[in-house]
């Protein structure tokens, strides 16, 4: 049996962020202004779902911590060979090396023993519980998670001399635009965005990139879900699903977040949806397609202006050095910026390379992004 950490005691908080708890809004409303200091800290995040880690670096940013992120359990191996962190945070379900291979390996292979490893997951049973402890993880933090608790954990492990000081966040500074569609989030039918924003310490610009990107991401798969139940890809659908649950969980979409905790859990028990539990996926999909619809109404894709300027190839090259150290250090800012981008270039030869560089951060691969805009960079500086 694989053990946990060497010399750490296993003890898995009460994380369960029960929906509708108004003890848990209390708790995180006492802790909105502090954050733990942990400057000089390197932690490693392991996550394949864009939603997650948006808002996990959300959260990091105000520690000063420095964060890398991988994308599957592979990729955080190759990360640990090279690199020394002092904390990983890794998600369970996860395509080419789940959570649990890779920790197994981590203590085994990498024989990094002492290394805190904290689970990442929407699952809250004692199983799954028991079966992450044997994996060789030391705690668990429980989707969707609140500012709050990610910051105990954190004290909690990465304490030395005593807990970390905390340190003040200075409040958001509130623009217009973002005022009005606050406003508008929270008139939606099917979405809590007062709820949402209050259990992420009212970070009211990180909320808007998660319903953003949730209506991204959660359109191209609503496409698949019937797909995949047609197919009887089972395991499939039941990734797909599990990761519906967090997302709309994280942006208030809670009625979402039930349904698809049932289609999970009867996934779970058979690995297929019985006939009757069709109805189930049905009623998913349609309340997915109507908030979708109504998200669609507020936040529509970008459109060009109807007064196109000539373009200016400095102030491309300007917008490309400003776009590099964000791509460099995996921050979503970048997906602001390229959506700029692609209104103001739609008409020049650069914008294959411009709607090239969104897939690829849409794909959370901002290497290949920087890849491309450090090609651009050269090409007009030839």
């Amino acid at each position: 049996m694989d053990t946990p950490c060497k010399g750490s005691v296993f003890h898995f908080t009460v994380l369960v962020e029960r929906l509708g708890e108004s003890s848990a809004l209390q708790a995180t409303q006492q802790c909105t202004s502090l954050a733990p200091d942990l400057t000089g800290y390197n932690i490693l995040l392991v996550d394949d779902n864009a939603i997650n880690l948006q808002v996990a670096l959300g959260f990091l940013a105000d520690t000063g911590a420095n964060v890398v992120t991988q994308n599957d359990g592979a990729q955080a191996l190759q990360q640990l060979r090279t690199s020394r962190f002092d904390l990983v945070l890794i998600d369970i379900e996860m395509p080419i090396m789940d959570g649990i291979t890779a920790t197994k390996a981590i203590r085994s292979e990498l024989k990094l023993t002492e290394l805190p490893i904290i689970a990442m997951t929407a699952h809250a049973m004692t199983k799954d519980n028991k079966q992450y402890q044997r994996a060789g993880m030391n705690d668990c933090l429980i989707k969707p998670f609140e500012p709050a608790t990610l910051y105990k954990l954190l004290n909690e492990y990465l304490a030395q001399n005593g807990r970390p000081r905390q340190i003040q966040v200075m409040a958001e500074s509130q623009s217009p635009y973002r005022s009005e569609l606050i406003e508008q989030l929270e008139q939606v039918d099917g979405l809590d965005a007062l709820k949402a924003l209050s259990r992420m310490n009212d970070k009211t610009e990180l909320y808007i990139k998660l319903v953003k990107e949730f209506k991204l991401v959660d359109r191209a798969l609503l496409q698949s879900l019937n797909e995949l139940y047609d197919q009887q890809l089972w395991d499939d659908l039941y990734r797909n699903v599990h990761s519906l649950k967090s997302n709309a969980a994280f942006i208030g979409a809670y009625q979402i977040a039930k349904l698809s905790g049932a289609v999970e859990f009867s996934l779970s028990e058979g690995k297929s949806v019985a006939k009757s539990d069709r109805a189930l996926l049905d009623e998913l999909c349609e309340a997915l397609e109507q908030l979708l619809d109504r998200l669609d109404n507020i936040l529509p894709e970008h459109r060009a202006s109807e007064h196109q300027t000539a373009f200016d190839p400095q102030q491309f090259r300007q917008k490309l050095k400003v776009l590099l150290p964000l791509l460099d250090s995996t921050n979503f800012d970048a997906e602001d910026l390229l959506g700029e981008m692609i209104v103001q270039y739609e008409d020049t030869e650069y914008v294959d390379a411009v709607k090239s560089m969104i897939a690829d951060v849409d794909d959370l691969e901002f290497e290949a992004a920087g890849e491309t805009a450090e090609g651009l960079l050269a090409k007009m500086s030839g």
